[in-house]
């Protein structure tokens, strides 16, 4: 389904859709993110502690491996994988923080320095590909930018789109550094910036409107936007238009209920938490 181009609409299938069984009791989940071996890391908001699971090296599915942590002491709502498998929790308490813990030799994991604290009510969490974090600020109405020091500690770099009167609930950024925001009101919006020649962002054409509260966004390796959009229980995909705007290709997840998350692999395969479930749409399947 990759590619880029100039015509009418276009509907793809969606591929294989499969609910992924995670044996967690009286879970509530709200972010979900892949890392590229392909291990899942979920955020459990109500027992407090991301899971992981790994793909099984054959027969497919999946098995749980560590938590990162039994308890985490806080609200994990969203959760990121950089390249070299550290990984950032947002707790999405106010105020907040995001927390980072990186793999140990025991095959777990252990906390470093927090990337920010004092924040007010971090509700998503994203990594681009020189380190810096993207968090998400609900209250103040936009995205924090938090660049890593020689210490080992993070710096606030900018602001992206803050005080524009919107809910930022989800945030992913691409491999150009384009961030996307997904304002999480109804009706809500994904927004688009680019980064400009001072090192701040201007807002470019939005990639969807009019949405029913969207929660999560994700961008794979060729630009297409998947957004999950909890009220209309449903997860549209949108493709560059050629033009510096965006046509919906196709909607996936029409058995989920309440969409708060999505991601995407590394082989565009896409991911979604709801309420209770993790689903996998497999669109390699796809024709």
């Amino acid at each position: 389904i990759h590619g880029i181009g100039i015509s009418s609409q276009v509907i793809f299938s969606p591929g294989t859709e499969s609910t992924i069984p995670l044996n967690v009791s009286n879970g509530a989940f709200g972010g979900a993110a892949v890392d590229g071996s392909g291990n899942l890391y979920i955020a459990d908001n109500y027992n407090n502690t991301v899971h992981v699971y790994a793909p099984n090296v054959s027969g497919g599915g999946y098995t749980q491996k560590n938590d990162l942590a039994p308890s985490l002491g806080y609200s994990p709502y969203a959760v990121v994988v950089d390249g070299a498998g550290n990984v950032y929790v947002a707790d999405g308490n106010n105020p907040g923080a995001v927390h980072k813990y990186s793999p140990n030799v025991s095959g777990g994991f252990t906390q470093q320095s927090d990337v920010a604290s004092g924040l007010a009510r971090p509700r998503g969490v994203a990594v681009d590909s020189i380190g810096n974090i993207y968090v998400t600020d609900v209250v103040n109405s936009g995205v924090h930018v938090y660049g890593p020091e020689g210490s080992g500690g993070y710096a606030k770099r900018k602001d992206v789109g803050m005080g524009l009167g919107y809910q930022p609930t989800g945030v992913a950024v691409d491999a150009d550094g384009n961030v996307y925001i997904a304002d999480g009101n109804r009706p809500g919006s994904v927004h688009k910036y680019s980064r400009n020649i001072t090192g701040g962002f201007t807002q470019q054409r939005d990639v969807a409107n009019g949405l029913e509260m969207p929660y999560g966004v994700a961008v794979d390796g060729v630009g297409n936007v998947y957004i999950g959009d909890y009220y209309d229980n449903a997860i549209h995909m949108y493709s560059p238009d050629g033009s510096g705007g965006y046509t919906l290709q196709s909607d996936l997840g029409a058995s989920l209920v309440g969409i708060s998350s999505v991601a995407v692999d590394a082989g565009g395969n896409v991911y979604a938490t709801d309420n209770y479930t993790l689903t996998k749409f497999d669109l390699s399947t796809a024709p």
